[in-house]
């Protein structure tokens, strides 16, 4: 994964570059259900004689420059003549910046499939609850995502679900739970993912937040997708933080069993169960062995029809060449 900013939305006109981010930004049309919340073009409020307790909180929302105050604006942008405005954290509830991201997936995660996501999971007897997954097509990969608000607190919300999603055993109840409400995705193959190894958790947010990148290391990585209305309801995106890389030729990486040395524990089933149970050559520094797969009650093995070359402790990639054949690759060479 890297990272990187860009500007998204639906793929319709009045597309400008941002010289600043070296994005990209799109306008379009889409009715959002507004909420209450201060306006950034309004004058400071006069406070009252005698009542300085709201004079004093009222002044935290200012910021000074040169000596005078102004109030505290949100994040504006000019594209093509109308005015953007971020929506400031108040502005949705979080149900609806959900949904939001749902609606827009195809844009802002391409080469995945969204689907909300929102079983109860459980880690050393604390239940927490997700809101979306994101998919690899090929089903090799996926995240559990936690969509917050950035005014949440980090301490007291954030990171404690983030822990538990992190933790969590993901297996037969999760896949029945996608499968019941997505009837679009291949059951099959979601037991298969579900029987690898633990999903990544990305953290999205609606403003930066620095300070979560750090903290939630290396339980969950943090995405910002910030939106921004125009005064005639029109939606436009910025995206930026870690940036997921669909597609990867790489099918799983695999590991030596920590007994049965001479097995390698799949990371990812599902990615290699279209090669099947028969033995199946794979090339390794310049020589070609054959490997079968051997599922078992919690895992996916694969075996070596003779020796393994693999020390204890390996762990190395099973990757698609482009000619089709299949390889082992050491993970520093990636």
């Amino acid at each position: 994964m890297c990272r990187r900013r860009r500007w998204v939305s639906s793929p319709v006109p009045a597309q400008v570059r941002d010289s600043a981010s070296r994005g990209w930004a799109v306008c379009f049309d889409r009715h959002v259900a507004r909420r209450a919340r201060p306006s950034s073009r309004s004058t400071p409020p006069r406070s009252k004689s005698g009542d300085s307790g709201k004079s004093q909180s009222s002044s935290k929302a200012l910021l000074r420059f040169d000596g005078s105050e102004h109030e505290s604006a949100l994040p504006r942008l000019l594209i093509d003549g109308q005015r953007f405005e971020a929506l400031s954290s108040s502005a949705l509830y979080e149900g609806q910046y959900t949904r939001l991201l749902l609606q827009h997936a195809d844009t802002l995660f391409p080469g995945l499939k969204a689907i909300a996501f929102s079983p109860i999971v459980v880690s050393d007897s604390v239940g927490k609850r997700a809101d979306m997954a994101l998919i690899e097509p090929d089903y090799s990969r996926w995240w559990v995502v936690e969509v917050e608000l950035s005014h949440h607190s980090l301490e007291g919300h954030v990171a404690p679900q983030v822990a538990v999603l992190a933790r969590a055993a993901y297996g037969a109840d999760a896949a029945a739970w996608i499968s019941d409400r997505n009837p679009d995705l291949d059951s099959v193959a979601l037991r298969q993912m579900m029987r690898g190894e633990q999903p990544e958790v990305l953290v999205i947010v609606n403003a930066s937040r620095p300070e979560w990148v750090t903290r939630l290391r290396p339980d969950a990585e943090v995405m910002v997708v910030e939106p921004f209305r125009s005064d005639f309801n029109k939606m436009i995106f910025r995206q930026n933080g870690v940036e997921l890389t669909p597609g990867s030729s790489v099918l799983s990486f695999c590991r030596v069993h920590s007994i049965l040395r001479r097995m390698l524990v799949v990371e990812s089933p599902a990615a290699i169960s279209m090669l099947g149970t028969e033995p199946f050559m794979v090339e390794y520094e310049g020589s070609v062995s054959s490997w079968k797969q051997i599922p078992t009650g919690d895992q996916v093995w694969l075996a070596p029809e003779r020796s393994s070359p693999f020390p204890v402790s390996t762990r190395v990639a099973l990757v698609r060449r482009v000619d089709g054949g299949i390889m082992f690759q050491n993970e520093e060479d990636l």
